[in-house]
């Protein structure tokens, strides 16, 4: 029924016990009237985020978080470039990589995916996420390097990577990153020291946290964290 009709605006199915799948219905429907946003929220979903939610086009708000989706993230989220948030995070069962087509979200302001199984690297795509204010993936399976282009987010103001299997070392491009609030590293496997261009955001009035291992150098650092305690 909700396929066929023609004038939702705003789909809200938050709060609820549903169970079972998204039906290909909704998002077809909602793709040939353009009738952004829809939300689907604490509804213990547990099925694949279906390819067709890529033919909503004018969609603004997706918040898939907190389900029992399964699966790997469908490629056709790229083509959502009206997104301004998309939560999909706490979804345990969704494993495989991040489809580097999320780069493609040039309007996204938040973007949140942790507490999830991906795993894979941190595509260098993602640097044309040019509005991003909240990027997370954290406690995830990632490995790889943090790529430099993540230091093109001008507006980024946190930046959560801890509890993954990132390596190498910090990339100096993230001091360019001037309205950085938080950035959040440690729990990983990098090396090497962080770099004095990253450093040099302390000195902004609005930068408050910086969390990283003890095994990276940093003369800027107030604590770091190894294993599960704070070291000085």
């Amino acid at each position: 029924v909700v396929g066929t009709t023609t004038t939702i605006e705003t789909l809200n199915l938050a709060n609820n016990r549903f169970t079972g799948s998204i039906p290909s219905s909704i998002p077809l429907g909602l793709s040939t009237f353009f009738v952004p946003p829809c939300f689907f929220q604490y509804i213990y979903l547990d099925s694949n985020v279906p390819t067709t939610i890529g033919e909503l086009s004018q969609l603004e708000y997706l918040v898939l978080k907190s389900n029992e989706f399964t699966g790997t993230l469908p490629t056709e989220m790229g083509r959502l470039t009206n997104l301004e948030t998309l939560d999909i995070s706490d979804n345990k069962k969704i494993r495989g990589l991040l489809p580097t087509e999320l780069g493609r979200l040039d309007r996204l302001g938040t973007f949140k995916a942790h507490s999830m199984s991906l795993s894979g690297e941190i595509p260098f795509e993602f640097g044309n996420m040019s509005k991003i204010q909240w990027f997370e993936l954290s406690n995830n399976n990632l490995n790889g390097t943090i790529p430099s282009t993540l230091g093109m987010l001008s507006w980024i103001e946190f930046l959560l990577l801890r509890r993954n299997f990132l390596t190498g070392t910090i990339p100096t491009e993230l001091g360019q990153n001037t309205n950085l609030e938080v950035l959040s590293l440690d729990r990983n496997k990098l090396t090497g020291n962080m770099p004095d261009t990253v450093c040099a955001l302390a000195d902004y009035v609005s930068f408050s946290e910086m969390q990283l291992d003890c095994d990276v150098g940093c003369t800027c650092c107030k604590s770091c964290n190894q294993g599960f305690d704070d070291c000085g």
